[in-house]
């Protein structure tokens, strides 16, 4: 068997966030885990529930509940039979 060799992406040097030079590779793995553990910690995060007031209801009550039940047989066949596949093209 032939053994390939795999090259691995190493980062040497980077950038801190006040422009001072990280070359020591621990320092430059913790900057990276502080960096993300920071950014993708959870917030509180305040919503005004009094927002939702300020969307106009375009669809009644009546309306959702038809537009979002299941078709009838007859309508799910009405629609196959009167499809114009040219209408299409």
């Amino acid at each position: 068997m032939n053994k390939i060799r795999q090259n691995k992406a190493t980062i040497k040097e980077m950038k801190g966030y006040y422009g001072e030079t990280i070359r020591d590779p621990k320092q430059i793995g913790d900057f990276i885990v502080n960096h993300f553990e920071e950014k993708f910690k959870a917030r509180n995060i305040v919503i005004d529930n009094d927002l939702t007031g300020l969307i106009p209801m375009l669809v009644t009550e009546e309306n959702n509940l038809m537009l979002s039940s299941m078709p009838s047989h007859e309508e799910i066949k009405h629609a196959a039979f009167t499809f114009n596949a040219d209408r299409w093209l």
